[in-house]
């Protein structure tokens, strides 16, 4: 949060990087993987549950990829990417 009220998905990588990507940054690389379904964003929060018992141990980063209309440029954006470290 926040984002608009609009579609979007989730992802994470094995890696972390800074590219620039639409409106704003892409900070997931390496090996990644599109969460399914995409998620409509409502009252400018987007929310995915996830299921960490298939993933292996270590550190994954995460994003949101989200429509942005209002934003101009290139009408999409990302989130902040948070880092998550899983233990066994």
């Amino acid at each position: 949060a926040p984002v608009p009220n609009q579609f979007c998905v989730f992802l994470y990588g094995t890696d972390k990087t800074q590219v620039t990507f639409g409106n704003g940054f892409l900070c997931v690389t390496g090996s990644v993987t599109r969460l399914q379904p995409a998620v409509l964003a409502t009252g400018n929060t987007a929310a995915f549950d996830l299921d960490l018992t298939n993933l292996s141990p270590g550190t994954l980063h995460f994003q949101c990829w989200f429509r942005d209309p209002q934003g101009g440029g290139a009408k999409f954006d990302t989130s902040d990417g948070v880092s998550i470290t899983l233990a066994p």
